[in-house]
């Protein structure tokens, strides 16, 4: 009967840690009737001199089913409920506290990682460069740069001389009434 209680626990850690392999499962049985071949040579030997008789046997067979279909199945059942109720908020806080840490880990290997990246470039001279408005295009940017503030400046004097939209509207022929909200309105 102790024999099948072990059994019965593997059976509860295979209901508890889901096996993905068929052939851990198959390692874990004969790991177990390596086990159990052990002890029962052993106790065969010591109490009958190592001779296997028929009622050794029978009564091998038959603890092992009484066990079974007695007292194995609600074991099983309920010690399983049990350990998957105690398991699962603490397989919950293992995922919380794994992602977490695994983010902290890519924080610091993104900060590694821009630290080295900026000493390779303080090594290649990068940092010394002169800056972009003291540099040899420096005058061609100043003037695209003027150029973009002269085609802006344009645009406001065209507002400015229509009206902006009511100016628009206006020279349109839509009169007054179209600026007009509320109850007025057409």
């Amino acid at each position: 009967m102790v024999l099948a209680l072990e059994y019965d626990c593997i059976r509860i850690f295979r209901r508890v840690v889901k096996h993905r392999r068929v052939y851990t499962m198959a390692a874990e049985d004969i790991l177990f009737w390596f086990h159990v071949s052990i002890v029962v040579f052993c106790s065969v030997y010591e109490m009958n001199n190592g001779i296997i008789r028929g009622f050794i046997i029978v009564s091998q067979v038959l603890g092992a089913a009484l066990y079974r279909y007695a007292f194995g199945r609600f074991f099983v059942k309920y010690i399983s409920k049990i350990l998957l109720f105690v398991l699962k908020p603490l397989k919950k806080l293992y995922g919380f506290i794994k992602i977490k840490v695994q983010g902290a880990f890519k924080r610091i290997k993104s900060s590694l990682a821009e630290r080295a990246g900026a000493k390779k470039r303080l090594e290649e001279g990068e940092g010394t460069k002169k800056r972009p408005a003291e540099g040899v295009g420096a005058k061609k940017r100043l003037a695209e740069s003027a150029g973009q503030k002269e085609k802006t400046s344009a645009r406001a004097k065209k507002k400015r001389s229509h009206g902006g939209k009511a100016g628009v509207r206006n020279m349109l022929g839509g009169g007054a009434e179209h600026g007009k909200r509320g109850k007025d309105a057409v």
